[in-house]
Protein backbone atom coordinates (compact mmCIF):
# COMPACT_ATOMS: atom_id res chain seq x y z
CA UNK A 1 0.00 0.00 0.00
CA UNK A 2 1.21 3.73 -0.76
CA UNK A 3 0.52 7.03 -0.57
CA UNK A 4 -0.89 8.94 -4.38
CA UNK A 5 -2.81 12.16 -3.79
CA UNK A 6 -3.23 11.78 -0.64
CA UNK A 7 -5.53 8.74 -1.17
CA UNK A 8 -3.91 5.14 -0.22
CA UNK A 9 -3.76 2.90 -3.16
CA UNK A 10 -3.24 -0.67 -3.46
CA UNK A 11 -1.01 -2.69 -5.59
CA UNK A 12 -2.54 -2.67 -8.52
CA UNK A 13 -4.87 -0.08 -9.72
CA UNK A 14 -6.00 1.70 -13.10
CA UNK A 15 -4.88 5.11 -13.56
CA UNK A 16 -4.86 7.21 -16.28
CA UNK A 17 -2.15 7.25 -18.33
CA UNK A 18 -1.73 10.91 -20.00
CA UNK A 19 -1.61 11.91 -16.12
CA UNK A 20 1.11 9.65 -15.62
CA UNK A 21 3.12 10.61 -18.64
CA UNK A 22 2.79 14.37 -18.10
CA UNK A 23 4.28 13.50 -14.28
CA UNK A 24 6.74 11.84 -15.23
CA UNK A 25 7.99 13.85 -17.99
CA UNK A 26 7.54 17.09 -16.02
CA UNK A 27 9.76 15.52 -12.97
CA UNK A 28 12.52 14.51 -15.58
CA UNK A 29 12.45 18.35 -17.08
CA UNK A 30 12.72 19.12 -13.51
CA UNK A 31 15.94 16.88 -13.11
CA UNK A 32 14.05 14.66 -10.82
CA UNK A 33 13.31 11.76 -13.69
CA UNK A 34 15.55 9.06 -11.49
CA UNK A 35 12.44 9.53 -8.86
CA UNK A 36 9.48 8.71 -10.64
CA UNK A 37 6.47 8.14 -8.55
CA UNK A 38 4.40 6.37 -10.55
CA UNK A 39 4.99 3.75 -13.48
CA UNK A 40 2.24 1.24 -15.29
CA UNK A 41 2.26 -1.80 -17.22
CA UNK A 42 0.70 -2.25 -20.64
CA UNK A 43 -2.74 -2.95 -19.40
CA UNK A 44 -2.45 0.66 -17.82
CA UNK A 45 -1.89 -0.27 -14.07
CA UNK A 46 0.46 0.45 -11.42
CA UNK A 47 3.88 -2.17 -11.82
CA UNK A 48 3.68 -2.59 -8.34
CA UNK A 49 4.14 -0.82 -4.94
CA UNK A 50 7.78 -2.32 -4.62
CA UNK A 51 8.49 -0.41 -7.81
CA UNK A 52 7.71 2.75 -6.45
CA UNK A 53 8.90 3.00 -3.61
CA UNK A 54 12.27 0.86 -4.52
CA UNK A 55 13.15 4.07 -7.65
CA UNK A 56 11.22 6.37 -4.38
CA UNK A 57 14.06 5.28 -2.13
CA UNK A 58 16.87 6.35 -4.81
CA UNK A 59 16.16 9.98 -4.98
CA UNK A 60 18.55 12.06 -7.25
CA UNK A 61 20.17 8.25 -8.01
CA UNK A 62 19.44 6.11 -10.84
CA UNK A 63 18.68 2.42 -9.59
CA UNK A 64 21.21 -0.63 -10.88
CA UNK A 65 19.72 -1.62 -14.48
CA UNK A 66 19.25 -4.73 -12.53
CA UNK A 67 17.37 -3.30 -9.89
CA UNK A 68 15.21 -1.64 -12.28
CA UNK A 69 15.03 -5.10 -14.55
CA UNK A 70 13.95 -6.94 -11.51
CA UNK A 71 11.37 -4.56 -10.54
CA UNK A 72 9.68 -3.97 -13.81
CA UNK A 73 7.53 -6.23 -15.85
CA UNK A 74 9.05 -7.55 -18.77
CA UNK A 75 6.53 -8.26 -21.67
CA UNK A 76 7.63 -12.25 -23.41
CA UNK A 77 7.90 -11.00 -27.02
CA UNK A 78 10.00 -8.72 -28.98
CA UNK A 79 8.90 -5.20 -26.77
CA UNK A 80 10.24 -7.20 -23.94
CA UNK A 81 13.92 -7.77 -25.66
CA UNK A 82 13.59 -4.15 -26.48
CA UNK A 83 13.41 -2.93 -23.38
CA UNK A 84 16.05 -5.43 -22.21
CA UNK A 85 18.31 -3.51 -24.82
CA UNK A 86 17.36 -0.29 -24.25
CA UNK A 87 18.38 -1.10 -20.08
CA UNK A 88 21.81 -1.64 -21.73
CA UNK A 89 22.66 1.57 -23.12
CA UNK A 90 24.44 3.73 -20.32
CA UNK A 91 23.29 7.13 -19.23
CA UNK A 92 25.28 9.87 -21.32
CA UNK A 93 25.37 7.41 -24.40
CA UNK A 94 23.02 6.60 -27.14
CA UNK A 95 22.46 3.92 -29.87
CA UNK A 96 20.45 4.36 -33.57
CA UNK A 97 17.56 2.53 -34.91
CA UNK A 98 19.47 0.67 -37.26
CA UNK A 99 22.25 -0.71 -34.37
CA UNK A 100 19.09 -1.63 -32.47
CA UNK A 101 17.53 -3.44 -35.55
CA UNK A 102 20.75 -5.37 -36.06
CA UNK A 103 21.13 -6.71 -31.97
CA UNK A 104 17.32 -7.82 -32.31
CA UNK A 105 17.01 -9.19 -36.01
CA UNK A 106 14.57 -6.70 -37.03
CA UNK A 107 13.97 -3.38 -39.02
CA UNK A 108 14.73 0.03 -37.75
CA UNK A 109 11.14 1.04 -38.63
CA UNK A 110 9.79 -1.87 -36.21
CA UNK A 111 11.95 -0.66 -33.61
CA UNK A 112 10.48 2.96 -34.06
CA UNK A 113 6.89 1.44 -33.71
CA UNK A 114 8.23 -1.06 -30.71
CA UNK A 115 9.79 1.96 -28.73
CA UNK A 116 6.56 4.24 -29.65
CA UNK A 117 4.97 1.49 -27.33
CA UNK A 118 7.44 1.16 -24.27
CA UNK A 119 5.01 0.95 -21.30
CA UNK A 120 7.61 2.76 -18.94
CA UNK A 121 9.24 5.54 -20.77
CA UNK A 122 12.26 7.71 -19.00
CA UNK A 123 12.95 4.41 -16.35
CA UNK A 124 13.22 2.25 -19.52
CA UNK A 125 15.16 4.74 -21.55
CA UNK A 126 13.56 4.82 -25.07
CA UNK A 127 15.40 8.53 -25.42
CA UNK A 128 18.46 7.26 -26.05
CA UNK A 129 17.63 5.62 -29.19
CA UNK A 130 18.26 8.00 -32.38
CA UNK A 131 19.59 8.02 -36.13
CA UNK A 132 22.50 6.55 -37.71
CA UNK A 133 23.11 10.07 -38.64
CA UNK A 134 22.90 11.67 -35.33
CA UNK A 135 19.64 13.28 -35.98
CA UNK A 136 17.26 13.12 -32.63
CA UNK A 137 14.33 11.23 -34.74
CA UNK A 138 11.09 10.80 -33.19
CA UNK A 139 9.44 10.53 -29.65
CA UNK A 140 6.50 9.35 -28.82
CA UNK A 141 4.01 10.75 -25.68
CA UNK A 142 0.72 9.87 -25.50
CA UNK A 143 -0.47 13.42 -23.88
CA UNK A 144 -2.01 15.79 -26.37
CA UNK A 145 -0.65 18.63 -23.66
CA UNK A 146 2.80 18.05 -24.51
CA UNK A 147 3.21 19.44 -28.47
CA UNK A 148 7.03 19.02 -29.35
CA UNK A 149 7.50 15.42 -27.58
CA UNK A 150 10.97 15.95 -29.72
CA UNK A 151 12.18 18.71 -27.34
CA UNK A 152 11.05 16.61 -24.36
CA UNK A 153 13.45 14.13 -26.14
CA UNK A 154 16.30 16.32 -26.25
CA UNK A 155 16.08 17.66 -22.52
CA UNK A 156 15.87 14.20 -21.14
CA UNK A 157 19.44 13.46 -23.58
CA UNK A 158 21.20 16.73 -22.49
CA UNK A 159 20.17 15.60 -18.74
CA UNK A 160 22.10 12.49 -19.20
CA UNK A 161 24.87 14.94 -20.23
CA UNK A 162 24.29 14.47 -24.00
CA UNK A 163 25.53 17.92 -25.97
CA UNK A 164 24.36 18.50 -29.62
CA UNK A 165 26.51 20.46 -32.27
CA UNK A 166 23.86 21.66 -35.27
CA UNK A 167 21.52 19.94 -33.71
CA UNK A 168 22.97 16.44 -33.71
CA UNK A 169 24.96 14.16 -31.46
CA UNK A 170 28.39 13.55 -31.91
CA UNK A 171 29.47 9.95 -32.46
CA UNK A 172 31.30 10.01 -29.46
CA UNK A 173 27.76 9.43 -27.75
CA UNK A 174 26.83 6.47 -29.66
CA UNK A 175 27.81 3.05 -28.04
CA UNK A 176 29.93 0.41 -29.35
CA UNK A 177 27.66 -2.16 -30.58
CA UNK A 178 29.65 -4.72 -29.71
CA UNK A 179 29.56 -3.29 -26.11
CA UNK A 180 25.66 -3.01 -26.54
CA UNK A 181 25.70 -6.32 -27.55
CA UNK A 182 27.68 -8.01 -24.40
CA UNK A 183 25.70 -5.63 -22.29
CA UNK A 184 22.66 -6.70 -23.66
CA UNK A 185 23.12 -10.59 -23.27
CA UNK A 186 24.61 -9.81 -19.72
CA UNK A 187 21.37 -8.57 -18.73
CA UNK A 188 19.10 -11.03 -20.86
CA UNK A 189 20.52 -13.95 -18.87
CA UNK A 190 20.12 -11.89 -15.73
CA UNK A 191 16.60 -11.98 -16.71
CA UNK A 192 16.25 -15.57 -18.05
CA UNK A 193 17.52 -16.47 -14.16
CA UNK A 194 15.06 -14.20 -12.50
CA UNK A 195 12.12 -15.68 -14.42
CA UNK A 196 13.46 -19.15 -13.36
CA UNK A 197 13.89 -18.51 -9.91
CA UNK A 198 10.35 -16.97 -9.85
CA UNK A 199 8.86 -20.17 -11.57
Amino acid sequence: MFLVSGKMIYKSVTINWSTVVKRCINEALDGLGHSLQLCRNGNGKIVSARLVREVSRHKFEQPSVVEVLNMIEIPANMLGLLMIALLAIPRGKVTSYAAMGKLLGISPRLVGLLLSKNPIPVLVPCHRVIQSDGNIGGYSIRNPAIKNAVDVKRKLLEMEGIIFINGKVPKRFFIDYREHERMFYELYNVYVNQMKTKS
